[in-house]
């Protein structure tokens, strides 16, 4: 995370799903203990981009059992999983790849920082190719934002 041109820091806004409280949750938990301060993002295979913790939840917090939520892996939606390492991992979905993660819990979508996320994919691809300093996220939070009546 660093500062675009307008020198406001880049941020990408998630909403996360109702329909897959346990992977919320238990994502929203790290980020309250900071677990994601530090995080190294990647491009994968073309179809994600992905990040893991630096440093594993000293709580063991992990996914427990996939949701299946009412959502697919769709563009721009975000999925969380157990990575190779025994951390919880998150993804963005850059296609459709809900054929790729069927058996991973989709707990929400991007809805705000598609310029942020632009700049990161297009460091990430350069990245690639050549050993630069990786993509860390500096600081991740999360907010809560009721649902208004109506809406």
């Amino acid at each position: 995370n660093s500062n675009n041109a307008a020198g406001r820091p880049n941020k990408i806004s998630i909403l996360l799903w109702h329909d897959t409280p346990h992977a919320a949750w238990t994502w929203l938990e790290q980020i309250g203990r900071n677990i994601w301060d530090g995080a190294e993002f990647q491009w994968k295979q073309g179809h994600i981009i992905d990040a893991i913790p630096r440093e594993p939840d000293p709580v063991g917090g992990k996914i427990e059992f996939v949701e299946q939520s009412h959502h697919g892996h769709e563009a721009w939606t975000v999925g969380v999983r157990e990575a190779d390492s025994g951390a919880m991992g998150m993804y963005i979905n850059l296609q459709d790849n809900t054929n790729l993660h069927k058996h991973e819990t989709c707990v929400g979508k991007v809805i705000d920082g598609f310029d942020a996320l632009q700049r990161l994919l297009e460091v990430a691809r350069s990245q690639r190719f050549e050993n630069n300093t990786p993509i860390v996220v500096r600081k991740a939070t999360a907010m809560h934002v009721t649902k208004k009546e109506g809406v």
